[in-house]
């Protein structure tokens, strides 16, 4: 295995080839990598990810696009492999720096537009479709899109000439599929294309801790099948938006047992319309439940595919738990199944989501007890095939954290008839080749932008990042000082408003402490004629950081404002 401290003498060296590392080798989210030669710089996928939970107001994270703009310049072309978020989730914070085209299949492209609409970006005529199996160039590249199977339709690897050989980019994928599924990997494609000679593969690792084979869509039919032939009342079916494959099982199973299906969830609703238009999804117009009459069907006659198997705070289950009186209420009974793979990191917004769930009676079924999803990543042996098809001499697992990019890494180490090389990176890593050499050139700097529900891009070093985390952790105390007239004498006047704090405990109530702290303090500084505002608001901030700590008590965020007349 190849790491990135085993070459330090070939910097000064001008490779045929560099391939920078800007997101998803070390994390789940943010696929993104440039290849850059001879002046020319191309983009493989443009992801974004999934804020943590101690990023408030925060909806997405992505790569740095300072750092981005700063080492490619101007991109002369973006290619996407499929259309999840965390391949094309950042194409809008990085449109300034496009001078090309968006390369990608109909249903990526499709998406993508919705999301560039969002941010009022019209792209006109630079968004190019490309099909399976054609070819194009971008500059000094020449590119071709193969097909694999994945969760959603027009998922492809594409394979890349460049000046230092070919590079091969699996995208998320599988090699097995069935007839749920949008598409299959077209091993022998690959497997030719291994037979010309493939310089560097750069490939999924999101399921290298997993053994065996990835199962094909129709694993998860069949135990979605007993569900429905042993459940005979309401069945609310939670998983991503993007999952058609899914999508059509459940339309399949619903038809077959005789429910209609209601879709809840925009994008969930937006992505079926999209695939029926684009002929990935035909489904009888009568399998739709109507709106009007969803109180009227028995329960054995309803399935509700819903958003919300992450536990999102803003999904349509989410709604369903939390809003007694929706379109359509939960009752005591239904049946929740979660038929999606649970992104690490939403452990804990899904269990108190399940817990409120159950404490309204309501059923979940999980996968650890059914069988009910199966995955569009491969797992060992799907890399493993993989391998034996490209046969590449370099291979850079991508798209995981560390656990999974080392055991992808550790996989081809053990496999005997193997001679690739693997090489361990992370991102900030930037990658030279030439025709049959590969070492670590100069990293870049591997920090994150954080989008806010306004769409405005964060640093991690901004004041109002720690300024929300400091408000949700600790709550909010505002000190609203004003000058009221008695007997003709303005003296100052104060009123304490508080949000997220709990004043009284069990054991005190402080509020009466923090009210003469503060009259003292205004008291103090209007005696000695020290009544600025800067330095009045110092005071107080400090003396009731002072007061909180003596009680034992987590010193909330104290905001003054001073007004004219209180």
């Amino acid at each position: 295995m190849m790491c990135a401290n085993d070459i330090n003498d070939k910097n000064n060296r001008s490779p045929l080839l560099e391939a920078v590392l800007f997101g998803g080798a070390g994390d789940f989210g943010m696929n993104m990598m440039v290849l850059k030669s001879r002046n020319c710089s191309l983009m493989l996928d443009a992801g974004s990810a999934l804020p943590g939970l101690t990023h408030f107001g925060i909806q997405a994270v992505i790569p740095n696009i300072e750092t981005l703009s700063k080492e490619v310049g101007t991109l002369d072309g973006i290619v996407l492999t499929h259309g999840h978020q965390d391949h094309i989730g950042a194409v809008p914070f990085i449109w300034h720096i496009l001078r090309g085209n968006i390369y990608g299949t109909s249903f990526t492209l499709a998406l993508l537009e919705r999301i560039l609409k969002e941010h009022a970006i019209a792209p006109e005529e630079r968004l190019v479709e490309v099909s399976i199996g054609s070819h194009i160039k971008i500059g000094v590249f020449d590119l071709e899109f193969i097909n694999v199977a994945h969760s959603l339709p027009g998922s492809v690897a594409v394979a890349v000439n460049t000046p230092a050989g070919t590079v091969l980019h699996t995208g998320d994928y599988k090699m097995n599929a069935s007839q749920q599924e949008a598409s299959a990997t077209d091993r022998s494609r690959l497997a030719e294309i291994g037979e010309e000679g493939v310089l560097a593969m750069f490939a999924d690792s999101t399921n290298a801790l997993m053994s065996g084979y990835t199962p094909d869509e129709q694993h998860a039919y069949r135990g979605l099948e007993r569900l429905f032939s042993t459940i005979d009342t309401r069945i609310f079916v939670a998983t991503f938006s993007s999952s058609i494959n899914r999508v059509r099982t459940l339309f399949e199973l619903a038809r077959t047992h005789g429910r209609k299906v209601f879709l809840m969830g925009r994008s969930l609703i937006n992505n079926v319309r999209l695939a029926e238009r684009l002929g990935y999804l035909e489904i009888a117009p009568n399998l739709y439940a109507e709106k009007s009459k969803l109180r009227q069907y028995l329960r054995k006659e309803l399935l509700v595919i819903a958003t919300g198997s992450q536990g999102e705070p803003r999904s349509a289950l989410h709604q369903l738990a939390t809003v007694p009186d929706g379109s359509v209420p939960l009752e005591s009974g239904d049946v929740i199944a979660f038929s999606a793979r649970l992104i690490p990191g939403n452990e804990g917004q899904l269990n108190k989501l399940v817990k409120r769930l159950v404490k309204r009676d309501i059923e979940v079924v999980q996968n650890a007890e059914h069988p009910i999803h199966v995955s569009g990543h491969g797992s060992q042996q799907d890399m493993k095939e993989m391998l034996s098809l490209v046969k590449p001499d370099y291979i850079v697992p991508i798209h995981g954290e560390h656990a999974q990019l080392l055991r992808h890494a550790a996989l081809v180490d053990a496999q005997a008839d193997c001679s690739s090389t693997a090489i361990a990176v992370q991102n900030g890593v930037r990658l030279c080749f030439d025709s049959n050499e590969a070492w670590f050139g100069y990293p870049i700097e591997a920090s994150l932008n954080y989008i806010d529900h306004d769409r405005q891009i964060c640093t991690r070093n901004e004041a109002l990042l720690a300024e929300r985390r400091a408000i949700a952790q600790s709550g909010l105390l505002i000190v609203t000082i004003g000058s009221r007239v008695t007997h003709e004498t303005p003296r100052r006047h104060f009123q304490v408003t508080t949000h997220g704090l709990r004043m009284a405990t069990e054991e005190s109530d402080i509020t009466k402490q923090v009210e003469a702290c503060i009259e003292t303090i205004i008291t103090d500084m209007a005696s000695t004629k020290c009544d600025g505002t800067v330095g009045m608001e110092t005071e107080i901030r400090k003396q009731l950081r002072s007061l909180f700590r003596s009680q034992n008590r987590v010193c909330p965020v104290v905001l003054t404002v001073f007004t004219e007349y209180l």
